[in-house]
């Protein structure tokens, strides 16, 4: 399903909005079921009506966004951070409640509380047909957005360097990243050479997975077509 031009973005430093321009598109039951996560990362959705249409209100005034932090960050803080955030989409991945392809996952969409370094993440509770396609382009989406951040830390470990080339793989899963990071951080460099060992020669990386004849002309779940 294709939302272009159907959610308006309103951002700005103490709130992020979603205006609904369709009232089809909000999901009651994964609003209900969002009310309960903050405790495993996810900021609380607050629902107004706004001109008769269903306005979903993230309150992000105490926290800031990764982009703005990971270019000061150490390296152990990072990796503590990125393990945290895959900790909550690995949850979401497995609880069947909610779906992965709801959730924001963009640097400047991941948001940081500074005093506990806390990660704390926008879901949109909107009616979607999730399906495998549609995860494995969530996947493809959310190993991009990884690399870029992973990318700032290079010269730092040569194993990130490592772990990136592999996130390349489409077959390096979510969940082998998680590992791979976790790895890392407890300089169980054993385990990680292993894990990253397992990148074939002749996979079709993240670009292969876009020429795929599946993906072909397809565009990501949440265009937000208007912002204000």
């Amino acid at each position: 399903m294709n939302f272009t031009d159907k959610v308006v973005e309103i951002k700005d430093s103490q709130n992020h909005a979603y205006i609904l321009e369709a009232p089809e598109l909000f999901f009651s039951v994964g609003y209900k079921v969002l009310l309960g996560q903050e405790k495993n990362g996810f900021i609380k959705c607050t629902k107004v009506s706004h001109n008769g249409k269903d306005k979903l209100i993230y309150d992000i005034s105490k926290f800031k966004t990764l982009e703005t932090l990971m270019f000061s960050l150490k390296l152990d803080v990072i990796l503590s951070i990125l393990i945290n955030f895959l900790d909550s989409i690995i949850l979401v991945k497995n609880n069947g409640f909610m779906q992965c392809e709801n959730i924001l996952v963009s640097p400047d969409q991941i948001f940081i509380d500074c005093e506990n370094l806390s990660v704390n993440l926008i879901y949109l509770p909107i009616y979607f047909e999730a399906d495998n396609v549609s995860y494995r382009i969530f996947e493809k989406e959310l190993k991009i957005n990884l690399s870029v951040i992973l990318k700032a830390y290079n010269e730092q470990n040569p194993y990130i360097n490592a772990i990136y080339e592999n996130m390349m793989d489409s077959d390096f899963t979510l969940e082998d990243v998680h590992a791979s990071l976790k790895d890392l951080q407890l300089k169980d460099y054993a385990s990680l050479n292993q894990r990253v060992g397992k990148k074939k020669n002749g996979n079709k990386g993240l670009k292969g997975m876009g020429s795929n004849d599946k993906f072909a002309g397809m565009k990501k779940r949440f265009l937000f077509g208007r912002k204000k």
